[in-house]
């Protein structure tokens, strides 16, 4: 991720004939970078954000045209493979086996439409596969059965489905 503290900004532009007619543009090392808001109100107060963080030293990201601080709030959000794995992790227990087939069902039909396009495993087929439970990945999974209950079906992970 290359940082640049070379930036320029200009005058908020108006286009009217857009459905969004007030755009915030800059620069960062060269590159053209630009938001459109639908009032200049909003407009203005991003223009700002973002010369405050210039004006306060902060290093632009090449890439995305943003300032480091807004790149780290970025990471530090909760992904939404972080929320299914957690909410799987909390029901597994108390839930009987139809039940956690069927929340596994849902959470991996529901992923592929929630992650990134630039994401690591954006095919649908690995999401999917990785929040079943012929994946492995369930609270189960993570932590080992006792000896006296491994042959029990209760502990055995589902293979092949």
């Amino acid at each position: 991720m290359a940082m640049s503290y070379k930036v320029r900004f200009w005058d908020i532009r108006e286009r009217p004939q857009r459905r969004k007619p007030f755009e915030v543009r800059w620069t960062v090392n060269g590159r053209e970078r630009s938001e459109s808001f639908i009032t200049k109100g909003l407009a203005e107060s991003r223009r700002a954000k973002l010369m405050t963080a210039a004006r306060e030293g902060e290093a632009f990201d090449e890439q995305t045209g943003l300032p480091a601080s807004e790149i780290r709030a970025i990471r530090q959000r909760t992904t939404w493979y972080d929320l299914a794995h957690a909410y799987i992790n909390e029901r597994w227990d108390r839930t009987p086996g139809n039940t956690r087939r069927t929340l596994a069902d849902a959470l991996a039909t529901v992923t592929p439409a929630l992650v990134r396009p630039e994401a690591r495993y954006s095919e649908p087929r690995v999401l999917r596969r990785s929040r079943t439970p012929s994946a492995g990945s369930s609270a189960r999974s993570s932590r080992a059965c006792p000896a006296r209950r491994r042959s029990s079906t209760s502990c055995r992970v589902r293979r092949g489905a």
